[in-house]
C-alpha cells in the first residue's frame, strides 16, 4: 500500500463520471460539491496484499493525522500510487479501502471515504510542515513514512493544488483522457507539473 497523505486547510472534490469499477451512487449527488477543513486527505494504492497491512495503515495514518492536528480524515483510491506489477482488483481494492475507513472510524476519526470507482474533480490547500506531506509505503515486508520529495506533486505554501482524480480501471498515471497533471494555483497563475 501506498499513501500519500496531506494535510489540508481546505478540501472540495465532486464526482463527475464513473468508471467500469464505479460503485452506485444515486444521480442527485454527482457534480455536487462536497467540502472539508482541517483535514488529512488520503491518495491511496492498493496493492494485492494489503488486507494485511490495513490495520498497520491505520496506525500510521492515526500518528499522521495526530501530529498534523487534522479534524477527520478523507480517504481516496488512486490506482496510480500502487505499484503497476502489484495492481489488484477493483473490489479487493474497495475492500481494503473500506477496512481502512472502519479501522479509523474505531479510532475515533471521521473517515469520509470518497466514492469507488468515480473521477473526481478536486480542489485542495495543502498547508506546509514536517508531518503536513507525507508519502508512506506498507507493505508484510516493508514500512516506511517519510516527508514528501516528490517531483509529480508541487505545492507553493499559499498555493492551490488542483486535479482531476482518475480511479481504479485507468492505467497507472493516465486517465480516461490521457497523463494526470496535477496543478498549482498561486492567487496569480496556474503551474501544470
Amino acid at each position: 500500500m501506498k499513501i500519500l497523505s496531506q494535510r489540508c486547510a481546505t478540501l472540495e472534490y465532486a464526482v463527475t463520471t464513473a468508471s467500469s469499477a464505479a460503485i452506485t451512487l444515486d444521480s442527485v449527488n454527482i457534480g455536487v460539491l462536497q467540502e472539508f477543513s482541517d483535514c488529512l486527505f488520503l491518495l491511496v494504492g492498493v496493492e494485492r496484499s494489503d488486507l494485511g497491512v490495513a490495520r498497520q495503515a491505520a496506525k500510521v495514518i492515526n500518528r499522521i493525522a495526530n501530529k498534523t492536528g487534522a479534524t477527520r480524515i478523507v480517504i481516496n483510491g488512486l490506482s496510480q500510487m500502487a505499484d503497476p506489477y502489484e495492481h489488484c482488483d477493483g473490489p479487493t481494492a474497495q475492500r481494503v479501502l473500506a477496512v481502512l475507513a472502519e479501522l479509523l472510524s474505531a479510532r475515533g476519526w471521521d473517515a469520509h471515504p470518497m466514492p469507488f470507482g468515480w473521477n473526481k474533480e478536486w480542489t485542495v490547500h495543502v498547508l506546509d510542515g514536517e508531518w503536513e506531506q507525507r508519502v508512506t509505503h506498507l507493505s508484510a515486508s516493508n514500512n516506511q513514512s517519510e516527508a514528501v520529495t516528490t517531483p509529480t506533486v508541487r505545492h507553493r505554501p499559499g498555493g492551490i493544488m488542483t486535479g482531476l482524480g482518475p480511479q481504479n480501471d485507468h492505467p497507472a498515471g493516465s486517465g480516461p483522457s490521457g497523463p494526470v497533471r496535477p496543478s498549482v494555483q498561486s492567487p496569480d497563475r496556474v503551474v501544470r507539473t
